[in-house]
């Protein structure tokens, strides 16, 4: 069994991918509902953030996809989401692509 703060980790970087603004919100998941797998592992950390994320929707940062002027998504490098991007980056793709039109 892992510990209470191996759960917590889990839980963190999980929600982490999904916009969690603030880590401390992590000490108020549902733990009770922890699954683990054979080695150990927390199995549902994906479940657990997601719950979070319904529970408290104001503590997860969402952003529009950005769009090109034609209403498709703007190309950006691989494995890089307009969610990862700093608020002054998107700002500036988003001036960028308004620019373009």
């Amino acid at each position: 069994m892992i510990e209470d703060a191996d759960i917590s980790k889990a839980i963190a970087a999980a929600a982490g991918e999904i916009g969690l603004a603030d880590p401390d919100l992590v000490k108020l998941a549902d733990s009770s509902r922890a699954l683990f797998r054979a080695d150990g592992t927390l199995a549902n950390a994906d479940a657990l953030a997601r719950d979070l994320r319904k529970r408290f929707p104001a503590a997860f940062v969402y952003r529009e996809p950005l769009r090109t002027p034609g209403g498709r998504f703007a190309p950006l490098p691989p494995g890089v989401h307009a969610r990862d991007l700093s608020p002054e980056d998107y700002q500036a793709r988003l001036a960028e692509l308004k620019r373009s039109r």
